[in-house]
């Protein structure tokens, strides 16, 4: 697949059986926002890594169906904006965040994970200039 003229991309409830990143973010040489939701639905990324996404929004929302002990990992060194909710995982890690002006927030804790770690989070995001935290955060 290649897309290089695509500028945005909305991804609903679509399964990706390999790494998100090497199968269609790497076809988009220009892409500038990615919205990625997921309600109920067990498609969770283990990256998400694209040199040119400024705008990201990540939405997952299926507690029963992740798999908490994995980690989740940003490679996005452009990002200018990130709306991020979901459930904590294990890990987050590495996190490449770097050009982050502004972030939200909303990260649950489950009961699946007592003890997650958010540190690589928190370092990646440590640039920020306008932070956002939901109450759960």
């Amino acid at each position: 697949m290649c897309l290089p003229a695509l500028k945005i991309l909305f991804i609903n409830s679509i399964f990706f059986e390999y790494d998100m990143c090497r199968l269609l973010l790497t076809s988009c040489p220009v892409l500038e926002e990615l919205s990625v939701r997921h309600e109920d639905y067990i498609g969770t990324p283990f990256c998400i890594s694209n040199h040119s996404i400024k705008k990201l929004s990540v939405h997952y929302d299926a507690e029963s169906e992740i798999d908490f002990m994995s980690g989740l990992s940003f490679d996005t060194p452009s990002l200018v904006f990130l709306d991020y909710f979901d459930y904590a995982f294990y890990e987050y890690t590495p996190i490449n965040l770097e050009s982050l002006v502004e972030a939200r927030l909303d990260i649950c804790y489950s009961k699946k994970i007592t003890s997650p770690d958010i540190s690589g989070l928190t370092i990646g995001i440590s640039n920020v200039k306008t932070l956002h935290l939901s109450p759960d955060c």
